[in-house]
Formats: structure tokens, sequence, C-alpha cells
């Protein structure tokens, strides 16, 4: 479903849930796999981490077309619920540590509950999302989509709240909390930028461009992620305000204060949308390729095999 709403096959439902069921299991399973092997590494830590991270735009994208969400708000919410789990996650964990997840998380109980929805999906049909809920003109996807930001919040709540407490934070790191707070202002900012653009565009660039504008969202984030891990796993300071993430942030900013401003004859929003995409592309691209290729130099260990130990360092 390009547009993400419109019939879909019962098998493409039930194949996303079988899809989704292997992902957490090899997820769950790699981890273990390499330290039986003795292959375990930081370069596989990136891996991890990296494909969950883009997991979260994929599996998002594949989910709004499942619920019906449509080209609307919904699928906007509903990738930026997941994407604030993840990155409140690994912030939590840098500054207390700890990769300790609440009782209810994604990626076990989430995953499940997907799951399910999924088979449901396949067994009454995509239908159902767009019937009224038990709320008067309010839709069944609408009620979800409320549900999981409330969820959300909750979660964000709580990761706030270790990080203020982390003895990890003041005594080891020795970081104020207003600093570590600060750490977040450019997620914060650039989901923002585009909940206001999307909310001001005449051109409805949403309806035009979907996955587009979800994508260059998930790359940058994406990206973000991956800078918080590898500080973490190098102990060193979290620095997000790179020079290839402020081209996002300042032509989403010039967008919305054009659009603020009411002058949209020099505005195309197409082509700014696909820029924004190319500059994603290329920024996360360019930092995947580099922290492999430094970990593999590093570590003097190959990406996708697993060099011939020589009898010396075997014994």
């Amino acid at each position: 479903a390009p547009d993400l709403k419109g019939e879909i096959p019962s098998w493409v439902c039930v194949l996303q849930a079988m899809a989704c069921l292997v992902y957490q299991t090899l997820d769950n399973l790699d981890g273990k796999q390499a330290r039986r092997t003795g292959t375990s590494s930081p370069l596989g830590l990136l891996f991890d981490h990296g494909i969950d991270a883009l997991v979260v735009t994929v599996g998002g994208l594949s989910l709004s077309a499942v619920f019906q969400f449509g080209e609307t708000w919904k699928t906007l919410c509903f990738w930026i619920a997941g994407a604030t789990g993840f990155y409140m996650a690994s912030w939590e964990e840098y500054y207390t540590n700890e990769f300790d997840l609440p009782p209810i998380n994604g990626p076990s109980e989430g995953i499940l509950i997907f799951t399910a929805l999924e088979l449901l999906t396949a067994w009454k049909g995509v239908g159902i999302w767009n019937k009224d809920s038990l709320i008067p003109g309010v839709q069944n996807n609408s009620i979800f989509v409320y549900g999981l930001l409330l969820g959300s919040w909750a979660t964000v709540l709580g990761n706030v709240t270790k990080v203020f407490k982390s003895p990890y934070r003041r005594k080891v790191m020795k970081v104020s909390f207003a600093r570590a707070l600060s750490k977040i202002l450019p997620f914060v900012a650039l989901n923002s930028l585009a909940f206001l653009w999307l909310s001001l565009s005449k051109k409805n660039i949403m309806e035009l461009h979907p996955r587009l504008v979800v994508w260059t969202l998930g790359l940058a984030f994406a990206k973000l992620v991956m800078l918080l891990i590898v500080a973490h796993m190098c102990d060193e300071e979290y620095h997000p305000w790179r020079r290839s993430i402020i081209p996002i942030f300042f032509m989403a900013a010039h967008v919305c204060y054009s659009m603020l401003q009411k002058n949209y004859d020099g505005l195309d929003e197409k082509l700014i949308i696909e820029e924004l995409f190319v500059v994603s592309v290329l920024a996360y691209s360019h930092m995947a390729y580099s922290l492999v290729n430094d970990c593999c130099k590093i570590l003097d260990i190959n990406c996708f095999t697993i060099k011939k130990q020589s009898k010396d360092h075997a014994i």
C-alpha cells in the first residue's frame, strides 16, 4: 500500500506477522550466539542496535498500512511514538550505564501485540480499523494511536526519572541533569519541526510523499541513535549536533518560517523533501561505512566473515 491505506490481502498480514516473530527471535539470539562462539565485538553491538533503529521505520510504515493510518497525522505520530521509545531508552542507558526495559516494552510484549493485531487483521480485514470505536466519530485506529502515545509518554517519564536519580551520572560521569536533558533537544527539534511543517503544508506534503517523509525522519533519527550508542561504547561525551544533521534542521526551520510568514511562492515542498531525503541517505551511509570500517581496522576483524585464528593465537 504505497499510500498506507486500502485493501491488503490476508496472506500479506500473516506474512508480516511471521516476519515480526522471526525478527524478534533473531534479535534475541544474536548476542547469545556471538558470545557462545567467541565472536562478540563492539561491531556486533553497532549492527544490532543499528538494525533495530532502522526497523523502527521499516516496521512503522508496514504497520501503518495494516492499521490504515494513511497519509495522515496518525502515521507520523505512530512513528514518533516508536522512535521516542527507542531514543529515550538509549539515552537512559548512556547516563545510567544500564539497559533496563520496563515490564511491558516494545521489543518483547510490543512485537507480540503487533503480531496478534496483524493476525486479527488477516482474519477480520483491514476495514476494522476504519470503523468507529465505542466513542462516536473516533475510529479504532485513532484510539490505538492515542493509547500508544500515552504509553510512550509514560515510558519517557520513567526514562527521565531514572536518569535524574542515576548515581552513575552524578558520581562517575559528573554531568548535571540539565546537561543530560540538553542531549534530547536535537531529537525533539527534529520531530517538532517535522510535525509543524506537515501541519502547515499547503501542498500537504505528507499526502504526496508519506513514505519519503517518514524515511527522511527515520534516517536522521537512526544517525542520532547510532552516535549516542558509539559515545556510550567508547565512554565519550555525546555530541548530537553534527555538521551533517544541521542542514536538515535548517531547511525544515526555513520551510516552517516561510509558511508562518505566508510566503509560499518560493517554496517547492516536493523538491525540498527530496533534497532532505538525499541528505539523510548520504549522512547515514557515510556514518555507517565509517563506523564499520573503523571497527574492522581497530579490532582486526572482518565485517561479515570470521577470520581464521593462527595456531599460536588459538593456543
